[in-house]
């Protein structure tokens, strides 16, 4: 924070266990979460924001939020306190990731204190944890295919489902694609510890391959529960249902394709 001892004090919340709330995410404006398109007006000691963000992640519970908002055209990021002028919308009610409790949070000439501006600089790790949700999903769901593989046993012969060749094939592959997730989301978190140049896109690749694999591998174990699996009472439809938010989240699999496709192609920005 531009402040220190405002940052001395919030640094020391977090430490007590504080909880932080992103605030990033616009209705309309799709990928673009790192560059607000609401604007706020400049007032004595700050700017004051009128307007929503969506996919606010444990906003009920936060006592702080991170906020962006367009300064006189310029993205700025503040850290700030959620005040009375700050409302919770409860309108999460999602295919997937319910737990997340990500409502709409409405802002009403809510102040964005000078001092608590974020000194957010690229590159920098906001994405960091992205490619972490799917990976934890696919294990999951590599999981339950493999204990129900082994539980299971066919009629009338009682063949194991686990001795089919089938089966066999699809855990392997399921192990294949989240060995590759996790070498490359390791990798990833290494270059952003040393704060290398690569590191945002890095961010964004470990992601799209993590969430491609999450899906692959939540449907793939469907197919080896089959109809049992299709019932609440198994997990595995919620880890396919969760696994699907993965490339709605900025950035979207299309994006990051666009992105790397120039680059690659020299049509881009070059990658360090």
């Amino acid at each position: 924070l531009v402040d220190a001892t405002q940052c001395d004090a919030v640094v020391a919340d977090f430490r007590r266990g504080e909880w932080f709330a992103t605030a990033l995410s616009e209705p309309t404006s799709g990928n673009l979460f790192l560059s607000p398109q609401q604007s706020a007006e400049r007032v004595e000691g700050g700017w004051r924001l009128s307007g929503a963000k969506r996919f606010v992640t444990a906003s009920e519970r936060a006592r702080y939020l991170w906020v962006n908002a367009s300064c006189d055209g310029v993205p700025r990021f503040f850290i700030i306190d959620k005040d009375d002028s700050v409302e919770i919308q409860q309108v999460w009610d999602t295919m997937g990731m319910r737990g997340t409790r990500s409502q709409l949070v409405r802002f009403s000439d809510t102040l964005l204190p000078d001092g608590r501006e974020s000194q957010i600089q690229p590159p920098n790790a906001v994405a960091v944890g992205l490619a972490w949700i799917s990976i934890g999903i696919a294990e999951a769901a590599m999981r339950f295919a493999v204990e129900y593989a082994q539980e299971r046993v066919l009629p009338p012969d009682g063949v194991a489902l686990a001795d089919l060749q089938w089966v066999q094939f699809s855990v392997a592959d399921m192990s294949m694609q989240l060995g590759a997730s996790r070498a490359f989301a390791e990798h990833m978190t290494a270059l952003t510890d040393r704060g290398d140049p690569s590191m945002v896109a890095l961010q964004m690749e470990a992601k799209t391959v993590a969430n491609e694999a999450a899906i692959s591998i939540a449907r793939a174990a469907l197919e080896i529960a089959g109809g049992s699996g299709y019932f609440r009472g198994r997990p595995i439809e919620l880890y396919l249902r969760n696994a699907m938010s993965g490339p709605l989240m900025a950035l979207s699999g299309a994006a990051v394709r666009s992105f790397m496709g120039k680059v690659l192609l020299g049509r881009g920005p070059k990658r360090d």
